[in-house]
C-alpha cells in the first residue's frame, strides 16, 4: 500500500504542476484582454469633485466606494472599477480660483515746476549779425490773468529724477540756456509775435534791424527725460 502511494504521488505532483501552469497562463491571457479593453487613463482632478447633476437618482446616504483590502477579495471587481471617480469627494475640495489683488491707486508723481519770463533780442546791422540777448528771469509776482496757450516738449536726455528744489531750479535754468534754440522755436510756434524795429540812413547804405521777442511767461518742468514748456498768454 505504501509503495503504491509513493508511485502515485509523483503523478499527482506533475498533474498539479501542469494544472497550475495552464491555469496561470489562462488567467494572464484573460487579464491581458481586460487590460486592453480598459486602459489606464489619468483622471482630471475636477472629475473627483461631487457632481450632483450627473447622479440625480442617487440616494444621499450612498456610501463611498472603498477598494478591497486584498487581491483575493478584489478579483471579482472589474479592472475599470478602480478608475471610476467616487460619488463624492474623499476630502472636501474647492475649485481653485486665481488670486486677485485689490486695485491700489498709483502713487502720485510729484512734478516740480518753475515759472520763468523769457525774452529775446537779435540785432542785424547791414545784413550782418551784431549780437543777441537771451534773457531768462524769475517772476517776482504770481501769475494772474493768464491762460495756458501752448505746450511743447524738448528732449534733453535727463535720465535721473531730481527731487531737491534747489538742485532742480539750477538744472532747469541750465537746460533752458543750453537748449536756447529749441526754446525760441517753441515760443515762435506758440504764436508769440516777433517785433521788428528798423532804422536806416537815406544818404548812406546803412540800416539796423532789431528783432524782439516780447517777455513771455513760461512754466518749465522735467518729465521722463523731456523738458516740458507750458506757454501762457494774457486773457483777451
Amino acid at each position: 500500500m505504501g509503495n503504491d502511494l509513493l508511485k502515485i504521488s509523483p503523478l499527482l505532483a506533475k498533474f498539479a504542476f501542469f494544472f497550475l501552469l495552464f491555469f496561470g497562463i489562462f488567467c494572464v491571457g484573460l487579464f491581458a484582454q481586460n487590460w486592453k479593453q480598459n486602459p489606464l487613463v489619468l483622471q482630471n482632478p475636477d472629475t473627483f469633485l461631487w457632481d450632483k447633476k450627473s447622479h440625480p437618482n442617487l440616494p444621499f446616504d450612498t456610501p463611498l466606494f472603498s477598494p478591497p483590502s486584498s487581491l483575493w477579495k478584489g478579483w471579482r471587481y472589474p479592472m475599470d472599477t478602480y478608475l471610476q471617480p467616487p460619488f463624492s469627494p474623499l476630502i472636501p475640495q474647492v475649485i481653485p480660483h486665481p488670486w486677485f489683488l485689490p486695485e491700489m491707486p498709483p502713487p502720485k508723481e510729484v512734478m516740480l515746476e518753475k515759472d520763468y519770463v523769457i525774452s529775446y533780442q537779435f540785432l542785424l546791422k547791414n545784413e550782418v549779425p551784431q549780437g543777441e540777448k537771451y534773457n531768462l528771469s524769475v517772476p517776482v509776482s504770481a501769475m494772474r490773468g493768464r491762460v495756458l496757450d501752448y505746450t511743447c516738449e524738448i528732449d534733453v536726455n535727463v535720465t535721473e529724477d531730481v527731487e531737491q528744489p534747489g538742485l532742480f531750479s539750477a538744472l532747469l535754468s541750465y537746460l533752458l540756456r543750453q537748449h536756447k534754440d529749441d526754446v525760441l522755436e517753441c515760443l515762435y510756434k506758440s504764436g508769440v509775435k516777433l517785433r521788428e524795429d528798423s532804422a536806416g540812413d537815406k544818404n548812406a547804405i546803412q540800416n539796423k534791424i532789431l528783432f524782439t521777442l516780447p517777455p513771455t511767461w513760461v512754466r518749465a518742468s522735467l518729465q521722463n527725460g523731456y523738458l516740458i514748456l507750458k506757454i501762457f498768454k494774457e486773457k483777451s
